[in-house]
């Protein structure tokens, strides 16, 4: 077979392979990476390569990589090293993977691990075979990654100096401004709460993820006892502090996660999915499970007799005396079907909005200024469509 490789082109950049193992080592070990430029030379060319953590963990196992790979005019291949620090105790194989993206005069070969985007190499570190077979089977049981919980405690630590210091440490508080001080001071006891919350570096995350569930159902109660003082004291209906004051104090933490994954994310998948499944949340499980609860305790655990706070509580609601004489978990409509269907109004012309911006601008998100910003205030005005006729359908 002959291979005719054209020259006048700049090629495409690949590593030498996809996966790379090295043998564990009781001393710090140097690998060395070849990056290959295939289908051409022509030209200067570069790209970013950087490293990211599987289960061996950057500055534990081995040194991150972040920096600027470089091609000259005719050169094929380009080399770089990375270094793989030696480790005391006896751990399962680990791997982190080296990524080139940001392709500059070039791409990348879509055949290989990472496609058009970017390119990806495995590094695995494999450890010695003598006595592998029971020291694995012991620590399977035990499943501790020593170099996450040493990483994982010193972000624990850090959370905390970060949240003492205006700006996060000591050099951004002497240049903060009496303002920034001033929410500092405010926001406090709250960043020190937060601080609580173990790093993902323990337990494989799942700590971290229960704990913060913790935390928002914590904030969530004390913003509904507030919002509903707030509303008796001004004297306001309920369902009103419900759609207003507790719906907004709840949604608004959603509201910032969906803008950072806007910015952040090249596709509006997760800003969008962010909402939509908070909302599937709050129905299906923040509703359908206390609701379930009560309906199995009124069932089979509660009985009332007549006369009690029960039938005291209902006494405008004879048919329900009827029905269930003995009582029952009862959740009087109100207003929520006035509520609810103008949800869905506003909710068929939000999607609407969405698949027209997708045909004429090729996207949910972004584009033109002027389109965006029309979309946005569009999308604020619905927002005060439907607690307007919510409030007045109710009435």
């Amino acid at each position: 077979t002959i291979v005719i490789i054209n020259e006048d082109l700049p090629g495409q950049l690949c590593f030498e392979t996809e996966q790379l193992v090295v043998p564990a080592s009781e001393a710090d070990v140097e690998v060395t990476v070849r990056v290959k430029r295939i289908g051409g030379t022509t030209g200067p060319v570069s790209c970013q390569v950087h490293s990211e953590d599987g289960n061996a963990i950057a500055g534990s196992d081995y040194k991150a990589v972040d920096q600027v790979l470089e091609f000259d005019d005719g050169q094929y291949e380009a080399k770089f090293k990375v270094e793989i620090l030696a480790n005391g105790r006896y751990e399962r194989t680990e791997e982190f993977r080296l990524v080139l993206t940001d392709p500059k005069g070039t791409s990348f070969d879509r055949t290989t691990d990472g496609g058009n985007e970017s390119c990806i190499l495995t590094v695995v570190i494999a450890v010695a075979d003598e006595s592998k077979g029971r020291i694995d089977q012991l620590l399977s049981h035990v499943a501790v990654n020593w170099g996450a919980i040493s990483i994982g405690n010193a972000n624990y630590k850090e959370q905390f100096t970060s949240a003492v210091f205006c700006g996060g440490s000591l050099e951004s508080q002497k240049e903060a401004t009496p303002a920034e001080c001033g929410m500092h001071v405010v926001s406090l006891p709250w960043k020190l709460l937060f601080a609580i919350v173990p790093p993902v570096e323990y337990a494989g995350g799942w700590l971290c993820f229960c704990c913060a569930l913790l935390m928002i159902g914590f904030v969530t109660v004390i913003i509904g006892d507030l919002a509903e003082l707030l509303g008796c004291t001004l004297g306001i209906p309920a369902s009103t502090t419900a759609i207003t004051l507790v719906a907004l104090g709840t949604s608004l933490p959603d509201t910032f996660a969906s803008k950072t994954a806007a910015q952040m994310d090249p596709y509006a998948d997760n800003s969008i999915g962010n909402i939509t499944g908070s909302n599937s949340v709050n129905v299906f499980l923040g509703l359908g499970l206390p609701w379930m609860i009560q309906a199995i305790y009124w069932e089979f655990i509660a009985e009332c007799v007549p006369g009690d706070e029960w039938y005291l509580r209902y006494a405008d609601m004879p048919h329900v005396f009827e029905d269930f004489p003995t009582g029952a978990f009862v959740v009087p409509a109100g207003s929520l079907t006035a509520s609810v269907a103008a949800f869905c109004v506003c909710a068929v012309v939000c999607v609407a909005v969405l698949m027209l911006r997708r045909h004429l601008l090729g996207g949910e998100l972004g584009g033109p200024k002027v389109p965006a910003y029309c979309t946005a205030i569009g999308f604020v005005a619905l927002w005060i469509a439907y607690i307007v006729s919510s409030i007045l359908l109710g009435d």
